[in-house]
């Protein structure tokens, strides 16, 4: 069966190798397969990846500004309408949690930067195993603002 299958492909003995149309099917047979919605998956891989770096550094650089000046997220209407009351009736465990949030802010996208750079070494050695701490934080972190947005609500 797969003998014959071989014999009546169209880029098999149809046309010969080495032809135009055999060249063209060889090509699309292999792009086919590293192609998602006309884009190369290493493109898309690398363009998300520049992107989630960008966002981390900004997510680590607010990270680094809360933590060393605390008194700018008093400015935000989550203070004002929750937090405010919380400062009043426990003022030092309100700093604790406030700084052990910010701390914890601040690594997670640390380690998301450092597993977006592990992705990156994944694809470029063609080591699919790299991508799996990426997609671990990334999961952990999904998690964390649903979590995070449905305490807000």
């Amino acid at each position: 069966m797969f003998f014959l299958a071989r014999s009546f492909s169209l880029s098999g003995t149809l046309f010969p190798q080495g032809s135009a149309y055999s060249a063209i099917m060889d090509r699309r047979d292999h792009t086919g397969r590293q192609n998602l919605c006309g884009v190369h998956v290493q493109t898309a891989l690398y363009t998300t990846s520049i992107v989630a770096i960008i966002i981390s550094l900004a997510a680590i650089a607010l990270g680094i500004l809360l933590t060393l000046h605390s008194d700018w997220h008093e400015f935000l209407p989550l203070y004002k309408q929750h937090l405010a009351y919380l400062r009043r009736a426990n003022p030092q465990e309100y700093w604790l949690i406030y700084k052990i949030v910010a701390i914890s802010w601040t690594v997670t996208h640390f380690i998301h930067g450092i597993t977006v750079g592990m992705t990156i070494a994944g694809a470029v050695s063609t080591r699919p195993r790299l991508l799996i701490p990426q997609f671990l934080m990334l999961i952990l972190l999904t998690g964390v603002y649903i979590f995070s947005f449905s305490a807000l609500v």
